[in-house]
């Protein structure tokens, strides 16, 4: 009975921290952001607001993230945050719900830095507003 009791209280107690973990990871991205620049594929490409003519924005909330161009709702997609293991380290992951690209995130100060989880891909920075 002590055995079933123990075990019982483990897995409460780990359900009821991984909730915890997930809501302060996905608070610290919350927010509008204003995006600097993108770099990456094959040819090392940089764009910015000034080369390309857009103004990109996006609004992150707790479970969902909107894309702007020009002032312009492009897309919305659900996500959630996981923690999964990349070249055998933890990182944390924005995961869409269907189709879409895993990204990795990153923050420094009030920067945002996406980075896409493919080879040849984007690295995007976005400022928050």
């Amino acid at each position: 009975m002590k055995k079933i009791l123990v075990l019982t209280l483990i897995a409460f107690l780990t359900l009821n921290c991984s909730g915890d973990d997930d809501a302060e990871i996905s608070s610290t991205i919350l927010g509008q952001w204003n995006w600097i620049k993108s770099t990456g594929g094959i040819a090392g490409i940089t764009y910015t607001p000034k080369s390309t003519g857009e103004n990109r924005k996006i609004i992150i909330s707790s479970d969902s993230i909107k894309y702007f161009t020009n002032g312009d709702l492009i897309s919305k997609i659900k996500y959630t945050i996981e923690l999964r293991d990349v070249y055998n380290e933890p990182h944390e992951l924005i995961v869409p719900e269907h189709l879409g690209i895993i990204q990795f995130f990153e923050l420094d100060k009030n920067k945002l830095i996406l980075t896409d989880y493919c080879n040849d891909c984007f690295v995007s920075e976005y400022v928050k507003e």
